[in-house]
C-alpha cells in the first residue's frame, strides 16, 4: 500500500486532467474508504453516490480547512463525514467543482478507469481489492489487539471476531438503515438478561438452602445416633458391673457375658454408623457444592454470553457486517487467528460463506460425507 499511495500522490498534480481526477478518486477511496460509485441510471436506482460520482452538492469546504462529505451511500444510507485532506486534493476538488456544472466532478472516471490506473503500479489490483486490503487490515489489527486465550469460551471468541468484523464495516462505511423493530428486539434481549440474573440468584439460593437442609438433617441424625450410643455405653457399664458382682458371688456368668458381648457389638456398630453417616454427609455436601459451582458457572457463562450479544447488537446497530465479511475481508485472517486461539472459523461464517471459502481450509472427505 505505501507504494500505491506514493503513486496516487504523484498523480494528484499530473498535467492530464483525467489522470488527476483518477488519482483524486483513488485518494478518496484510500483515505476515506469510499466506494468507487460508478454513475447509475437515476430512473432505475436511488441516487447513491461513491467517490467517482460525487457532485458539488455533496461537498462542503469548512473554515477549519476540513472537508465535509454528505451523500447517500450503499443501500441509500446517508454518509456524513468530515475529514482533513491533503492540500493537493482540496485544490483538485475545488477545481473540479467549478467546472462540473452540477454534474459529477469526475466525469470519465469509473471503476474500470480506476483499476487500469492502479494496475500501473501493481498488477491485478482493482478498486475493490484496494478497499479489501483496508478491510482486512482493520480485522487483522483488531484480532491482534485483543488477547484471547485458547481456553476462552467459544462465545467470547465469536464476540471478538464480530468486533473485528465491525472494524472492517466501519473502515468501508458499510452502513445500514436501522430496522423499526431493532430497539424492541434489544429491549427484549435486555429483559431476558434481567430474567437470567434473577434466575441465577434463585438457583444459588435453592442450592444453599439444600445445603442448610442437608446439614440440619445430618445434625439431627448424629444427635440421635450419639444419644443411642451413650445409652448403649451406659448399659454396657451396667452389664460389666453386674458381671463383676456375679464373679464375686460365684454365680453363673454365661448370660451376663453374652449381654456384654452383644452390647459391645452394638456399640461398635453404632460407632461405625456414625462414622459412615459423617462420611456420607461430607460426600453429599461436596456433591451439592459441586452442583452449585457448576450451576453458577453455567449461569455465569449464559449471562456473559447474553451481555456480549447485547454489546455487539448495540455496537453494530447501523453497520452491515455481512457485506464486509462476504466481500471485503480476506477469510484467511480469521483462519490463521482461529489456529492461534483454537477457534474454528466456520463457527463464525454462515453455511453459505463457509462453502464459498472452503477452498482455503477444506474439510476431510469423511466430514463432508456426514
Amino acid at each position: 500500500l505505501p507504494e500505491i499511495r506514493r503513486f496516487i500522490d504523484e498523480n494528484l498534480t499530473h498535467d492530464e486532467l483525467k489522470r488527476r481526477k483518477t488519482a483524486t478518486v483513488c485518494y478518496l477511496i484510500n483515505e476515506l474508504k469510499f466506494r468507487v460509485g460508478d454513475e447509475k441510471d437515476e430512473e432505475e436506482e436511488a441516487d447513491t453516490v461513491g467517490a467517482s460520482s460525487l457532485r458539488a452538492e455533496h461537498i462542503c469546504f469548512n473554515e477549519d480547512d476540513t472537508v465535509t462529505f454528505d451523500f447517500l451511500g450503499k443501500d441509500s444510507v446517508r454518509l456524513l463525514l468530515t475529514a482533513k485532506l491533503d492540500e493537493k486534493v482540496v485544490k483538485n476538488l475545488k477545481e473540479f467543482m467549478k467546472s462540473s456544472d452540477g454534474n459529477t466532478l469526475f466525469d470519465e472516471v469509473n471503476s474500470s478507469v480506476v483499476s487500469e490506473f492502479l494496475d500501473e503500479v501493481m498488477k491485478g489490483i482493482s478498486a475493490k481489492v484496494f478497499r479489501t486490503c483496508h478491510a482486512t487490515d482493520a480485522v487483522e489489527s483488531k484480532l491482534k489487539e485483543v488477547a484471547v486465550s485458547n481456553d476462552a469460551p467459544e462465545y467470547f471468541k465469536k464476540h471478538i471476531a464480530t468486533l473485528a468484523n465491525l472494524e472492517a464495516a466501519i473502515t468501508c462505511n458499510h452502513k445500514r438503515t436501522i430496522s423499526a423493530s431493532w430497539q424492541q428486539s434489544l429491549e427484549h434481549q435486555k429483559e431476558r438478561l434481567k430474567e437470567r440474573r434473577k434466575k441465577t440468584r434463585e438457583n444459588t439460593r435453592i442450592y444453599k438452602q439444600r445445603v442448610l437442609d442437608t446439614n440440619a438433617k445430618f445434625e439431627e441424625r448424629v444427635v440421635n445416633y450419639e444419644a443411642k450410643l451413650e445409652d448403649d455405653k451406659a448399659k454396657l457399664l451396667e452389664y460389666q458391673k453386674e458381671l463383676e458382682q456375679r464373679e464375686k458371688d460365684g454365680k453363673s456368668l454365661e448370660g451376663v457375658k453374652k449381654r456384654v458381648a452383644s452390647k459391645k457389638k452394638t456399640i461398635s456398630t453404632g460407632r461405625k454408623r456414625i462414622r459412615d453417616l459423617k462420611a456420607k454427609h461430607r460426600e453429599s455436601i461436596e456433591k451439592l457444592k459441586e452442583k452449585l459451582e457448576n450451576r453458577q458457572q453455567r449461569d455465569k457463562e449464559m449471562i456473559e454470553k447474553t451481555e456480549l450479544q447485547i454489546e455487539a447488537r448495540e455496537l453494530t446497530r447501523d453497520y452491515n457486517l455481512g457485506t464486509s465479511l462476504k466481500s471485503y475481508v480476506d477469510p484467511r485472517v480469521y483462519l490463521e487467528w482461529g489456529k492461534r486461539v483454537d477457534y474454528d472459523w466456520r463457527n463464525y461464517y454462515s453455511s453459505t460463506l463457509e462453502k464459498k471459502f472452503n477452498w482455503m481450509d477444506p474439510k476431510p472427505a469423511e466430514e463432508e460425507a456426514q
